[in-house]
């Protein structure tokens, strides 16, 4: 929840961001920013990360879960960057993230080491992942004008918090 509006802004806000930030000379940047946002906010919101997994004193999982990110890495690479240039790396970069995530999650819920997480836990995860869909065709595939896009932008993160509140 703390980190949704950084997410919000620079998924939903990019070429405004970018452009703000560093001139038009990077506005093409800004699909690339969002791309990668959406991993990284996704790599941080899932949970379950190799610390737990060395916690646990899974050293064989830990070394299942490096091999998937290898793999996962070197195939989307070897696939999108030809195709897609940059765009595809930060598509690979992103594919390669949840991969490792999944592949903790999957592990971590295999040796039964941590049990499924009460409904409550998932009333944020419900209410970023609608804030975001709606954000994605309102902002993303609506020409908005900036100062509109903003302000909607804006009124997502009011709804998320405000709607999350009692769960901080």
């Amino acid at each position: 929840l703390l980190s949704f509006p950084v997410f919000a802004v620079c998924v939903f806000l990019s070429p405004l961001a970018v452009t703000t930030l560093f001139g038009k000379e990077y506005a093409d940047a800004s699909s690339l920013a969002a791309i990668m946002s959406i991993g990284y906010y996704l790599h941080a919101i899932l949970g379950v990360n190799t610390l737990t997994l060395q916690a646990l004193g899974e050293s064989r999982s830990l070394r299942i879960t490096a091999l998937a990110g290898i793999v996962t890495a070197i195939l989307t690479n070897a696939i999108l960057v030809p195709l897609w240039g940059a765009v595809g790396a930060a598509i690979a970069t992103t594919a390669t993230l949840l991969a490792h995530d999944f592949t903790n999650a999957f592990l971590v819920w295999k040796h039964g080491q941590i049990g499924r997480p009460p409904e409550r836990f998932f009333r944020p995860y419900k209410w970023i992942g609608g804030v975001t869909a709606l954000l994605f065709f309102v902002v993303t595939l609506t020409p908005l004008p900036p100062w509109l896009a903003v302000a909607v932008v804006a009124g997502g993160i009011i709804a998320v918090w405000q709607s999350c509140r009692a769960s901080l």
